[in-house]
């Protein structure tokens, strides 16, 4: 079969698209499928309407069995059999530009009204849409009464046999910065011999985050790393910790996190407690830095603890169904 895999760049999804599109062309591929991996342009500083009307005119039906769409304004690309893969709460346009993008006038609301009239038409020709984490399914079914199905993004991380070390580790894409502030709090009460690796773009000027690392006193224990290494880098690390109140995002980290036997800590919230089981696969702290402190505290004192609760995630992954094999089989069963 001749799949396209068309994806995009937009601020709401960061890199992480590609590295999921990347990952389902090498997968599809290794299975016996030809597979072309389309990268669209999306500029938010241009007017959202006029491209995606580019997008929705593209039509690559001639050459392609299948198209797989993995966020929007991808998914208004018509095509004979098209899936819709979406992630996080990004499924329809008007999701691409930032909050306040959209006054309330009436040249915004035609525009809105467009857009969603382009969201309704490409959900309608769909052969398939699935969402990346269950509530995210629920809410677009409530909301368009049409039929889809929760398909998580399993892991772009490769499991590696190699030994852990003292390493927490946590991502920055759509970081509450609240929630970053606690985790230092926090992290500063781990015992000293425990590094902390952050991954992504601080929400904070280098003179800010350097003054704030010198008053906890973790300027030698707090390292920030390029998002590009978080594949390569989590192996190593013994626990993550979740920083988003994202459902799609916590997902994507608990599955990555899993997929090397490490537990998720996070602080609790309803997209925290879709993916995590408190005292299973990880551990849920109120929003305050004292209890954080006292969670990670006893759960780096106890090594034993945190491969317990990473080989529980592990089994988590079998029931969500994020794996290759069946995301692909899911997929391409038309």
């Amino acid at each position: 079969m001749q799949i396209i895999v068309l994806h995009t760049f937009c601020p709401s999804a960061g890199d992480s698209v590609s590295h999921i599109a990347a990952a389902l062309s090498r997968e599809l591929e290794s299975r016996g499928h030809k597979c072309e991996e389309m990268r669209m342009p999306f500029d938010p500083a241009s007017p959202p309407l006029e491209q995606i009307l580019a997008f929705r005119l593209l039509e690559p039906v001639e050459y392609g069995d299948l198209l797989i769409s993995l966020h929007p304004p991808c998914h208004v690309v018509h095509h004979r059999r098209k899936v819709i893969w979406a992630g996080g709460k990004a499924f329809r346009c008007g999701h691409l530009m930032p909050e306040g993008y959209f006054r309330q006038d009436p040249a915004s609301n035609s525009v809105l009204a467009s857009m969603r009239v382009s969201d309704r038409m490409a959900f309608a020709e769909a052969r398939k849409i699935f969402f990346d984490s269950p509530s995210s399914c629920e809410s677009f079914k409530r909301e368009e009464g049409i039929e889809a199905s929760f398909l998580p993004f399993p892991s772009c991380v490769a499991r590696r046999e190699m030994p852990k070390q003292k390493i927490l580790a946590a991502s920055l894409h759509s970081a509450s910065r609240v929630q970053l502030l606690l985790s230092l709090e926090a992290f500063a009460a781990v015992p000293q011999d425990f590094l902390l690796w952050l991954f992504g773009n601080l929400p904070f000027s280098a003179e800010q985050w350097s003054s704030l690392l010198r008053r906890l006193g973790l300027e030698d224990r707090v390292k920030v790393l390029p998002a590009a290494q978080w594949a390569e880098s989590l192996p190593a690390a013994m626990g993550v910790i979740g920083l988003s109140d994202n459902a799609g995002v916590l997902g994507r980290l608990a599955i990555d996190a899993h997929a090397c036997d490490a537990p998720v800590v996070a602080f609790d919230s309803p997209a925290a407690a879709e993916w995590i089981e408190d005292g299973r696969n990880g551990l849920l702290s109120p929003l305050d830095s004292h209890a954080l402190a006292s969670i990670l505290t006893q759960l780096t004192s106890r090594p034993d603890a945190m491969r317990s609760l990473g080989r529980a995630g592990r089994e988590r992954l079998g029931e969500w169904g994020a794996n290759w094999d069946y995301a692909i089989s899911a997929i391409t069963a038309l």
